[in-house]
């Protein structure tokens, strides 16, 4: 691992709070599960505590004469690769020449400082939620919108979430979101090149090495390909793949989980014809109907779950001896006349 990808996964937004005093009691227990999860991370919060707590003060390589010393030995203090401050670095040679060792020695120090605090300061811009427990976390953001991360789900939002957009980063593991309508600040989330843009929803986004999958529980969504702007807008009981290597989406299909009633409304067992044609339109925003009443009494018993729209009627019309006429935003379902 990288010095930079280490230190990307330090919350250092929970790490200033907890210095700041400003932590909420599950803020506080996501800190502390990210402290016993690796003993690195405990000595990592102790020098960090130490700094802020002296403001730097005190440290041998902020008295270095010669900058890259100095620079040195914070990067084998911090264990990470660290660049030095491109003021210091541009100083013209005969300015550094003609200064004496004491004045480039405050020099430096002035600058590591305030790059320091920059930095420490800069540490709350960006606000990391990452489940290392092992049941769900739910979190509620500033604008009411309702997260519920799984195990092993890590997401980030910015400072600024909630007043010039609502911009939530995912980087792994599946989140499930119950979306507070702000028509003047869209919601959004990225999960590598997708982005997932609410249209007054439910849904749910998992995101593995491999893959991408949106699932949609109410309302709609818009999945957009960043590199392509290629688009698709799914609805509530559908779901839709994207193969993160071959960077094509996959067809969507009817997804039955996640309803209020807890089960998978796309299982039938003797359920009437009419009955699974509404969830069928309510999931599709596609118009189905059926040629005579007579079809009203038909019972379907099948799952649908996973399904094309397609496969979803070939499997009704086998199942039940229909045949099925497309026609301008839908279908008629009616009986077979090829027996």
């Amino acid at each position: 691992m990288s010095s930079s990808e280490q230190y990307d996964n330090i919350p250092w937004d929970l790490i200033t709070g907890s210095f700041e005093e400003e932590l909420t009691e599950q803020e506080r227990l996501e800190l502390e599960s990210w402290l016993s999860a690796d003993v690195a991370n405990g000595q990592r919060y102790e020098l960090l505590r130490k700094m802020w707590l002296e403001r730097l003060r005190g440290y041998a390589y902020f008295e270095q004469t010669d900058k890259e010393a100095g620079w040195k030995e914070l990067r084998q203090r911090m264990h990470a690769s660290v660049v030095p401050p491109a003021t210091v670095k541009a100083l013209p040679v005969r300015w550094r020449k003609s200064l004496g060792k004491g004045l480039l020695a405050a020099a430096v120090i002035v600058t590591l400082i305030f790059v320091i605090q920059q930095w420490i300061g800069g540490m709350r811009t960006v606000r990391v939620y990452e489940n290392m427990t092992g049941g769900p976390m739910h979190i509620k953001f500033s604008d009411g919108t309702l997260a519920i991360l799984q195990p092993g789900g890590r997401m980030r939002i910015g400072k600024d979430y909630n007043t010039t957009s609502r911009m939530v980063e995912m980087d792994n593991g599946k989140v499930a979101f119950d979306v507070v309508q702000n028509r003047n600040v869209p919601f959004e989330v990225r999960a590598g090149n997708l982005s997932i843009k609410d249209i007054g929803t439910r849904f749910s986004i998992e995101q593995t090495k491999d893959s991408i999958f949106v699932a949609v529980i109410t309302g709609k969504v818009a999945c957009i390909k960043q590199t392509t702007g290629e688009s698709h807008i799914i609805g509530g009981g559908m779901s839709i793949g994207y193969g993160r290597a071959s960077g094509m989406f996959l067809p969507a299909v009817l997804s039955g989980n996640g309803g209020d009633g807890g089960g998978n409304l796309l299982q039938f067992k003797e359920t009437p014809l009419p009955e699974v044609i509404h969830i069928l339109e309510k999931a599709t925003g596609k118009s189905i109907r059926l040629q005579d009443a007579s079809l009203e009494k038909l019972r379907l018993t099948a799952s649908l779950d996973g399904e094309t729209y397609e496969d979803a009627i070939k499997i009704i019309c086998t199942s039940l001896n229909l045949s099925y006429m497309e026609v301008s935003g839908g279908g008629i379902l009616k009986k077979r006349t090829d027996q």
